[in-house]
C-alpha cells in the first residue's frame, strides 16, 4: 500500500503532463509532430524506480498517440501523418526501452560499488585483525577454532594447525590451559 500511496503524485503529474500533450494534439491538424512530446512523459517517469512505472506510460503514450492520429483534425498528406506518427511512437519506445537499461546499469553498478565497499572495510579490519597484539580467534557455527591470530600464538604459544578445530574452551580450561594465574 505504501508503494502505491508514493506514486501516486508522480503518476498524477504523468496523467496531468500527458493529458496536455493529448489536448494539444487534438487541437492541431494531422501532419504536425505532436506525438513526439510524450517522449517528456517518459522522461518524468524514470523518476520512478519501477521499470512498470515506465511501461506503462510508454504504453499510454504510445495509446494516445494512435488516438490523436484519428481524433486530430485532417491535415497534411496521409503517408506524412502515418510517418510522424510511427516516428512518434518509436520515440517513445526508444527513449524508454534505453532508460530502463541505463536505470538497471546504475543500479548494477551501485550494488557492486557496495560490496566493493564492504570488501574493502572487510580486508581491513583482516589486516587489524592479523596483526594486533591482542589474541583474536575465530570459530565456526560449531564454536570449534578455524584461525587464530598472531597475537593469540604470541600469548598462548599454540600454532593454528595446534589449535584447528578444537574449542577455545577447551585451551582455556582443564589440565591443557593455556592462561594459568
Amino acid at each position: 500500500m505504501k508503494s502505491v500511496v508514493k506514486h501516486v503524485p508522480l503518476n498524477a503529474a504523468l496523467l496531468l503532463l500527458s493529458g496536455g500533450i493529448f489536448y494539444v494534439d487534438l487541437t492541431i491538424p494531422l501532419g504536425v509532430a505532436a506525438g513526439v512530446p510524450y517522449v517528456t512523459v517518459i522522461l518524468v517517469s524514470l523518476i520512478s524506480q519501477r521499470q512498470s512505472t515506465i511501461l506503462i506510460w510508454a504504453t499510454a503514450c504510445t495509446l494516445l498517440t494512435l488516438f490523436g492520429y484519428y481524433l486530430s483534425p485532417i491535415g497534411s498528406e496521409t503517408w506524412k501523418v502515418v510517418t510522424n506518427r510511427i516516428l512518434a511512437i518509436y520515440a517513445i519506445w526508444a527513449v524508454a526501452i534505453v532508460s530502463i537499461v541505463v536505470k538497471e546499469r546504475a543500479r548494477t553498478l551501485s550494488k557492486l560499488e557496495q560490496n566493493l565497499k564492504l570488501s574493502e572495510s572487510r580486508a581491513t579490519l583482516g589486516l587489524v585483525a592479523e596483526y594486533t597484539k591482542d589474541a583474536i580467534v575465530i570459530t565456526d557455527k560449531q564454536g570449534l577454532i578455524t584461525w587464530v591470530n598472531q597475537g593469540f600464538i604470541s600469548l598462548s604459544g599454540y600454532q593454528l594447525d595446534e589449535v584447528l578445530g578444537s574449542k577455545p574452551s577447551s585451551l582455556l580450561q582443564g589440565k591443557k590451559r593455556i592462561f594459568q594465574r
